[in-house]
């Protein structure tokens, strides 16, 4: 054998071992940060980024070999790696859309050009492979994707690999949800958007799915589209809990995704026996005075980008006075005399939006509530019961995570109150207060979390009044779509203000 020969087959043979070496990484690198079909970005961040580099560099290279199968396979790797590498590079993200240019600018050099995922995908891996089985392999960083799996694809297996991957993504009742007729199905709107690689009709997506469906040995004859989840599909090692959590994502400063709704009811109890006159000095009062608030919220997510929500407030307001040692929760005796009484005071619309793509922690929300009832504040042997006035209420909010465990949370309202007329008393003047709030949480694990809170509220106009208030809360998923929130606070400081306490308990659902 002449020396040419040999060397040939040790270059080739070290070919082999290379590439062999590439997908046991690749492997590796999958198995370690990927549970539950998410990806554990906070710890490749941590442990893995260098490592991550080089697979992509490595996978880079490998897509030049000149094997289909081979090419198909490490291009759906590529792809894979950059996404994820894209989202360890914002660490603090709730959605692979909240990264400018994530799918359509950010470029990287693959075969010596630029290209971007859209590109990536779009203009090489779809008309290249031409195999609608490469939609649930290719996962793009959302919950509304196949779950991405804890393995490489590599040319070997491939076959097998995006059959298994597509046979379990069809018969995921998630994935595909099958009504309880049996023959409808709300699937995800990934079937919609690439139809043309499905066969270009709804019948024949139908019998796409048909073809790899057992559940319950069930096929289906007509589809709808539920609205896809934009949501991250991480994975958090620290708290080895689903971190899709509503109580972790669903801060006040987090809007919903489009299709999703809130239906919250948030009850407030203010009791009093003191107030504050206006050098600020507490002096007792001669009875207790107590008012009660439950506000109903519904939300709705209105935009594909979740960053526009719609909704309504209506506000069931009580109050009741009695002796200093009544009992406070007889205010939902719900009596209607000289001493208390119940009405709804306001209903009004709101929206909330993320004005700034680059700051998704940052929205803001505004509100315009309506006096529905008459003589709210001053009615013939009747307590005072609410301000009979219109509300224009604009909440600026925005939360930091301080590491996986803890969160800042700050909130700045312009709460701006105009006169309207009462069948009772006369035109009253417009007052402008600007709460400001800050709540430092922490979360024992993704369904709880416990905070403390301060609030200064000065007024801006009329006669000038304030008051400071401290508390602690704490929340809790009770089920999947489902959270309770219990929270108390002192008023310990202020001006012509109520020196009481709140107690506050809240009821949240998020589909």
């Amino acid at each position: 054998m002449n020396k040419t020969i040999i060397y040939s087959l040790l270059f080739l043979f070290s070919f082999v071992l290379k590439g062999q070496k590439t997908i046991d990484d690749l492997n590796t690198f999958f198995k370690n940060n990927v549970h539950n079909g998410k990806v554990d970005y906070s710890s490749i961040k941590s442990n893995e980024l260098v490592k991550l580099d080089g697979l992509i560099k490595m996978t880079k290279n490998a897509v030049q070999s000149n094997k289909i199968d081979q090419q198909k396979a490490n291009y759906i790797n590529l792809y894979n790696l950059l996404v994820i590498k894209q989202i360890v590079k914002n660490p603090t993200v709730s959605s692979p859309n909240e990264i400018q240019g994530f799918f359509d600018k950010n470029k990287f050099v693959i075969n010596g050009v630029k290209t971007t995922l859209n590109n990536l995908e779009n203009k090489i891996i779809r008309p290249l492979f031409n195999d609608p089985r490469i939609h649930f392999a290719l996962v793009c960083g959302a919950t509304g994707c196949p779950p991405i799996q804890k393995f490489a694809f590599q040319k070997e297996k491939l076959e097998e690999q995006l059959n298994k991957v597509t046979f379990e993504a069809i018969n995921n009742p998630n994935f595909i949800k099958i009504e309880t007729n049996g023959k409808s199905a709300q699937i995800s709107e990934i079937f919609k958007w690439y139809i043309e690689d499905f066969g270009g009709k709804s019948n024949d997506i139908i019998n796409f799915i048909n073809k790899y469906l057992t559940r319950q040995k069930k096929t289906i004859s007509s589809i709808s589209y539920y609205p896809y989840n934009w949501s991250l599909n991480s994975y958090s090692s620290n708290l080895k809990e689903d971190s899709s959590s509503n109580v972790k994502t669903y801060t006040p400063s987090a809007l919903l995704k489009k299709g999703q709704i809130e239906v919250q009811l948030f009850n407030n109890l203010y009791t009093q026996t003191a107030w504050r006159n206006q050098n600020g000095k507490r002096e007792n009062l001669p009875e207790r005075s107590t008012w009660n608030t439950m506000l109903y919220t519904f939300n709705y997510g209105i935009s594909k980008s979740g960053r526009f929500n719609l909704g309504f407030d209506v506000n069931l307001r009580s109050t009741t006075n009695g002796p200093k040692e009544s009992n406070s929760l007889d205010i939902f005796k719900f009596e209607q005399n000289n001493k208390s009484r119940t009405t709804i005071s306001t209903v009004g619309p709101k929206i909330k939006w993320s004005p700034i793509k680059k700051f998704p922690k940052f929205s803001i929300q505004s509100s315009f509530q309506i006096p529905v009832s008459d003589s709210l504040e001053i009615k013939k042997n009747r307590p005072w019961l609410d301000h009979h006035k219109y509300t224009w209420w604009t909440q600026f909010f925005f939360d930091k995570p301080i590491g996986n465990k803890y969160q800042l949370f700050t909130e700045l309202d312009f709460l701006f109150r105009t006169p309207t007329y009462s069948k009772s008393y006369d035109f009253t003047k417009s007052t402008l207060s600007t709460p400001i709030s800050v709540f430092l949480s922490y979360f024992p694990s993704n369904k709880s979390t416990v905070y403390v809170q301060y609030q200064y509220a000065p007024t801006l106009t009329s006669f000038h009044d304030y008051y400071m208030q401290v508390g602690l809360g704490g929340k809790y998923q009770i089920f999947n779509k489902l959270q309770i929130e219990l929270s108390c606070t002192n008023f310990f400081a202020g001006q012509n203000n109520g020196a009481g306490s709140t107690y506050n308990l809240g009821l949240r659902y998020i589909r």
